[in-house]
């Protein structure tokens, strides 16, 4: 096996004997026992916050587009881009998404078409409110993106940096904090 990117497994399978097991399949199936992830009812509570994730989102860009603050995106990621689509957010709700990476600029996100922009394309919207789509990276875009409000949706919708008025968001919604 080989790590990927994001934590995923690359398996090889073959005839027993055939290729050596490493010491780490042994010390990632411990990892998985003691995350209780061999028991079915790890998984059964799975829809209810994926689905809870979505509509937190979704009543999140639209209470921002109520109050007139615009919400860009960052991060093009795969991850991003599933959820989107899950979500069924598309560019009236989240008109741009920047990436550094060269490939993706002037592109569009995969299923919500969603623009993506280059970062200086980025700064010149001036936007407050930024929507992480590798949320895995927070700590890193904390830093690049100093000083905006920036939001994750996974595993629930967490808003850093609050400058978003989100006293007027939580009595709208109800579901920050929560």
């Amino acid at each position: 096996w080989w790590w990927a990117h994001g934590g995923s497994l690359r398996v090889w399978i073959g005839k027993k004997g055939v290729f050596q097991i490493s010491n780490n399949v042994q010390n990632i199936l411990t990892l998985e026992r003691l995350a209780n992830l061999e028991n079915l009812d790890s998984y059964l509570g799975f829809q209810k916050r994926a689905e809870l994730a979505k509509y937190q989102l979704i009543d999140f860009l639209i209470q921002a587009k109520k109050e007139n603050k615009k919400v860009l995106g960052y991060g093009a990621a795969a991850k991003g881009s599933t959820f989107l689509n899950y979500a069924g957010i598309k560019s009236d709700l989240l008109p741009a998404i920047a990436d550094s990476a060269k490939s993706k600029q002037g592109l569009f996100m995969p299923g919500s078409h969603i623009p993506i922009i280059t970062p200086e394309e980025f700064y010149l919207e001036n936007c407050q409110n930024v929507l992480i789509l590798s949320w895995n990276l927070i700590k890193e875009f904390k830093e690049i993106l100093n000083g905006k409000t920036l939001i994750t949706a996974i595993p629930k919708l967490q808003i850093w940096n609050k400058k978003f008025s989100i006293e007027n968001f939580k009595k709208t919604i109800h579901i920050i904090g929560s």
